[in-house]
């Protein structure tokens, strides 16, 4: 609520000191919906907090979702979690077959699971989010970096993820 710093001074601050630490290891993460409105709504309160309230026809009102949104320019947090999700899969598929991370992409389990609705599991969260960018051949994709690394932009601004 500082007036010594700019509006532009104080969303840099969040996005390169606070979204980074709040989404420290969320390469790894499989959001559910309500964790995703939780972290919206974390990121809605600082935005609004930066911006405050807006005088009109007389009288005080909050700022919307979608005035946040374009103060944002879709580039939300969870659009961010998912970028760096799809960031590190290109990374990880990049990498020598004998390393852990690749090891541990390509394993498969064997035995049974548990009665119920199977868990949700990272590769498959992450795939579908390359599906709502519309690439299909991902493999293929992430072997070239700068492809990959416009996948992953692309990503970061994409409405649907």
């Amino acid at each position: 609520t500082s007036k010594l710093l700019s509006r532009v001074t104080k969303i840099k601050l969040y996005k390169t000191l606070v979204r980074p630490i709040v989404c420290y290891g969320a390469e790894t993460w499989i959001l559910s919906s309500a964790e995703i409105n939780k972290l919206k709504i974390f990121e809605r309160k600082i935005i609004r907090r930066i911006y405050g309230a807006v005088w009109e026809g007389g009288r005080w009102r909050i700022r919307s979702n979608d005035e946040i949104e374009e103060i944002l320019e879709n580039e939300n947090i969870v659009r961010f979690i998912k970028a760096g999700r799809i960031r590190w899969l290109g990374h990880v598929e990049r990498m020598v077959e004998d390393r852990v991370p690749k090891k541990i992409l390509n394993a498969h389990m064997y035995g049974t699971r548990r009665r119920g609705r199977p868990r949700s599991r990272w590769i498959d969260e992450v795939e579908k989010d390359i599906r709502l960018i519309g690439k299909g051949n991902w493999k293929k994709e992430a072997m070239d970096r700068e492809r990959w690394s416009a996948l992953v932009k692309e990503a970061k601004g994409h409405t649907d993820l």
